[in-house]
């Protein structure tokens, strides 16, 4: 893992996990839909639920980015320069480019260890990035140096979005430096 901390709980805000009338019109016709389909089976209550989903976001954004890069050929050209020049530190300056990443993260209800429900999101993120240099060694990207980056992105169950964030900006420490195995 990156050892930046930012995820998409950096993104997202989730409901308090009191579930009350404060909650946001999307919240209420999510769990008016979940009760609906879950009817008869007795699971964890909303609050539980409200935690479940913000685990589902602790997804690191910078390795939704590698995993978007390693597709670049220049880079992959770089990376294969620099395996045959293990000394070398080369950096890579990124253009301003889009990155779009849809995710299906999924909560199972089990009773008994038999799962009961399957409760399957759709996440769909577009990151606008500008200014980024990323830094290769040894066939591996080490580090991000961070420029500008915008984030949109929705999350949804059943065809109801229950999270939602406009474009907004995402702030990243200076560097973001990558462990062998994540590179």
């Amino acid at each position: 893992m990156p050892d930046s901390a930012v995820t998409l709980r950096h993104v997202f805000t989730v409901p308090e996990p009191s579930g009350g009338e404060e909650s946001p019109e999307s919240w209420k016709r999510f769990r008016a839909k979940l009760t609906e389909e879950i009817k008869g089976v007795k699971v964890a209550s909303m609050p539980d639920m409200a935690g479940k989903i913000g685990e589902l976001l602790d997804i690191p954004i910078p390795g939704i980015f590698l995993n978007s890069w390693r597709k670049a050929d220049e880079l992959k050209r770089l990376l294969e320069e620099s395996k045959r020049n293990p000394e070398a530190i080369m950096d890579l300056e990124l253009a301003e480019h889009t990155i779009n990443s849809e995710h299906r993260p999924s909560i199972e209800v089990r009773i008994h260890n038999a799962t009961v429900k399957k409760i399957e999101f759709t996440l769909r993120l577009v990151f606008s990035l500008k200014g980024c240099v990323l830094r290769v060694q040894q066939g591996v990207i080490k580090e991000m140096r961070a420029g500008m980056c915008d984030v949109k992105g929705q999350m949804e169950y059943g065809g109801v979005t229950i999270l939602e964030k406009k474009v907004a900006p995402l702030h990243f420490p200076g560097v973001v430096s990558f462990h062998r195995e994540d590179a």
